[in-house]
């Protein structure tokens, strides 16, 4: 009954709207899933970094963290 073969232009168009009514709030709510996740996993391997002493954020942007003296 769901597909027929003779089903008009504004039944198709309407069943895809409630289709994707129905599927929106299920694929927003992965997404926020997903990122709520990285921003977490992101968060732990920053304190671990900052406890640990080692700022890899550094190296990512080749900043010396040594104190070197200048010479004029």
């Amino acid at each position: 009954m769901l597909f027929k073969k003779n089903i008009s232009f504004v039944d198709q168009i309407v069943r895809a709207i409630l289709i994707v009514d129905l599927l929106a709030p299920c694929l927003l709510g992965l997404l926020s899933e997903i990122v709520s996740y990285l921003f977490i996993s992101f968060s732990i391997v920053l304190f671990i970094s900052c406890v640990t002493r080692y700022c890899w954020i550094y190296d990512l942007f080749n900043i010396s963290t040594s104190k070197q003296e200048i010479n004029y």
